[in-house]
């Protein structure tokens, strides 16, 4: 049933995996085994980055181009927001 609000919910549901994992790999001490559940099984479970691939695979245009980048630009720019500072 896509509509045309279907790009921005996989959108926001990318970004919101995202941070979830990155705030779970960040915020969780390094050897915690509960981050093999909560990061691949309900952080993973909730992006949809394959689905992206599927949805613009066959479309070639400048705006699928650009929405893939975007989404993976933007997932990056939240996990450097959610990253603790390091003083030196």
């Amino acid at each position: 049933f896509p509509s045309h609000d279907t790009p921005i919910a996989i959108f926001i549901s990318n970004v919101v995996g995202v941070g979830i994992a990155g705030f779970i790999a960040f915020r969780i001490s390094k050897f915690d085994l509960s981050k093999l559940f909560w990061i691949p099984g309900f952080a993973g479970g909730l992006t949809t980055f394959s689905s992206v691939a599927l949805i613009h695979a066959d479309k070639s245009t400048l705006s699928a181009i650009a929405y893939f980048y975007g989404t993976v630009v933007a997932s990056i720019a939240l996990l450097f927001l959610i990253k603790p500072k390091v003083e030196r």
